[in-house]
């Protein structure tokens, strides 16, 4: 009973909590605090997101209004880093989702070759 407490207390001393949806400032903050935690959100994020395009990842694709176009050979601390920069230049809108905050980061900081 003692491990399960302690594990309990451990893992919701370093994953955020949240009733809801992400917003921005959700994953800000856990850039901050727990930047593995955003790296497994934002990788999670892309294969969800390849997976649901069924096709080849360099491939333009369109993701709502954004045109978002990733390579097989950008890594997850890329990714990472590029959102949690995007974030932090973007503080205005931390109140929109995660995923649409992503999308954006991700084709701002690897923008489909022409």
């Amino acid at each position: 009973m003692k491990l399960h407490l302690a594990a309990a207390f451990l893992l919701s001393s370093t994953t955020p909590l949240i009733a809801g949806p992400w917003t921005g400032q959700d994953l800000h903050d856990a850039c901050q605090r727990t930047p593995s935690f955003v790296t497994g959100y934002v990788t999670g994020w892309v294969d969800k997101w390849s997976a649901d395009n069924l096709s080849d990842l360099e491939s333009s694709k369109v993701d709502g209004a954004t045109r978002l176009c990733l390579s097989r050979n950008l890594s997850a601390n890329q990714m990472t880093t590029a959102y949690c920069q995007y974030l932090a230049e973007h503080q205005d809108a931390l109140s929109q989702s995660s995923d649409e905050l992503l999308t954006k980061a991700l084709g701002e900081a690897f923008p489909c070759q022409q």
